[in-house]
């Protein structure tokens, strides 16, 4: 895998709230401790509590979070060649699913992902309206993908956004056959110029872990330590940052 970290146009920032150890709060650039979590996000820990007070976690293993079987048919309605699919999965998740912007809290434990507010496309494409935020529209076009690209070429990606005030973000990247890794950002439409590689624009985008229905991989010291051994096999030697 070569480097992974990317890019946006637009101002649209998710917030994604990490259960860790010992790990710190990130709030607009800054930094202060915060007992067993990590609130990524434009979002302060006391917010976030409010946000979710009332939601229910739910447990599921990581093949529900991204699940090709849900998202087929979708996938069938889009073009052969791998270029206009990809950019026809990007569109169709970028327009017709509407962008909503609240925050989700994951937990990782080996396979399995506690979340509170996660939407699962499985659930998604349900929906007569659907809605989402950064996770879970995320989540819906690496499920597309996942129907027509290998694993090793597809992740969803969940780390940082940074437009001078970094916050929690989820954001899809894969790999073409130029061995080149590009982002996908599913809170809008393609831009104009979408093949803008991942390693461009490291400074904005800065990664965390890669999942998708067969792996967990991480490339932030801390998530790999934090992760239960062998869960999240680590990628410090082939991600650069």
């Amino acid at each position: 895998m070569n480097a992974i970290a990317g890019m946006i146009l637009t101002g649209i920032v998710g917030n994604v709230a990490w259960q860790a150890m010992s790990r710190t709060t990130k709030y607009l650039g800054q930094a202060t401790p915060v007992t067993d979590k990590l609130i990524v996000g434009g979002i302060s820990a006391a917010a976030l509590l409010l946000l979710l007070r009332g939601t229910s976690s739910r447990d599921f293993p990581l093949s529900a979070l991204v699940n090709p079987a849900s998202a087929s048919y979708l996938a069938a309605s889009l073009p052969p060649d791998e270029d206009s699919f990809i950019l026809g999965a990007w569109d169709m998740v970028g327009t017709q699913v509407t962008y909503e912007g609240y925050g989700s809290l994951l937990q990782f434990f080996g396979n399995t992902v506690k979340c509170e507010r996660c939407i699962l496309p499985s659930e998604l494409v349900k929906n007569q309206v659907p809605k989402a935020n950064c996770v879970g529209k995320s989540a819906l076009l690496a499920s597309i993908l996942r129907n027509r690209l290998p694993a090793e070429q597809v992740y969803l990606v969940l780390g940082t956004l940074d437009l001078g005030e970094p916050g929690g973000h989820a954001w899809v990247t894969v790999q073409k056959a130029d061995d080149q890794w590009y982002i996908l950002e599913p809170t809008r439409k393609p831009w104009t110029q979408p093949w803008q590689t991942a390693q461009s624009l490291a400074d904005i985008y800065i990664p965390e872990a890669f999942l998708n229905d067969q792996a967990l991989l991480c490339s932030d010291p801390e998530m790999c330590h934090i992760v239960t051994a062998g869960a999240c096999p680590c990628l410090l030697d082939r991600i650069v940052v």
